[in-house]
């Protein structure tokens, strides 16, 4: 319901900042784990067998795995329908460089996935064209 939240959105709106680790498929698994409803005392991190790192320039902890960390001051939430949108102001970005091709995230490298539905349903992008616009 949207008068539940999350930690995630609480953490953000009470400490004003928040990290975004991109998902790949290597850490799908985690990623559902990480999704579970639990006590605010409880860890996310350690239910999911994820390692935790600090941010550097915000007072958050990042995925130590994830390939891609953005580190965002808290801006405002959004309540739409019974869910709500954090939002932030992205102010550093980490990049694996072992995902860069030509100093560029190269999403074959990266395999992001996102998730589809239900705890077993998320995409992974495969391959990769470039289209000229």
């Amino acid at each position: 319901p949207g008068d539940i939240k999350k930690d995630a959105q609480k953490d953000s709106e009470e400490m004003g900042c928040f990290a975004y680790n991109m998902v790949s498929e290597d850490l799908a698994v985690a990623m559902n784990y990480s999704a579970a409803e639990m006590g605010r005392t409880e860890s996310e991190f350690e239910l999911a067998g994820l390692s935790s790192d600090t941010a550097t320039l915000v007072d958050a902890p990042v995925v130590k795995d994830a390939r891609v960390k953005y580190e965002c001051e808290y801006v405002k939430t959004v309540d739409v329908a019974n869910f709500s949108i954090v939002i932030g102001k992205v102010v550093g970005v980490t990049v694996d460089k072992s995902i860069l091709t030509d100093g560029r995230v190269d999403p074959i490298k990266a395999r992001p996935i996102l998730r589809m539905g239900y705890m077993d349903e998320y995409g992974v992008i495969s391959s990769a064209q470039h289209v000229q616009p």
